[in-house]
């Protein structure tokens, strides 16, 4: 069986929300395109302003009320930023895994 990994990114903003899915031959593909959606969201989204160091390191005691959860499982990885209590009005997650195609 053919294996694909495919990665999610999904948003709400107020009463705004999109997905986009896209497909990639390899691991290395995927996480590289996962790598490039974290970093773009915790430096130039203005829910995150205050919530990441410089080094990308997430502040727990941060003034906006801003949740983060980062997990890696054995066939991807994942990233979920949101306002803590209003998840489904506003949140950023992305993640990516492994598929079977023709599954």
């Amino acid at each position: 069986m053919k294996e694909i990994y495919i990665l999610v990114a999904e948003w709400a903003s107020d009463f705004e929300s999109n997905s986009e899915v896209k497909a990639y031959s390899t691991r290395e593909k995927a996480k590289a395109a996962y790598d490039i959606e974290v970093k773009t969201e915790k430096f130039t989204d203005s829910m995150c302003k205050g919530c990441f160091d410089e080094e990308g390191n997430f502040i727990e005691d941060n003034d906006e009320n801003v949740c983060c959860d980062e997990f890696n499982t054995k066939d991807g990885e994942n990233f979920s930023v949101y306002r803590e209590g209003w998840y489904q009005k506003d949140h950023f997650t992305v993640y990516y895994k492994k598929v079977n195609l023709d599954a």
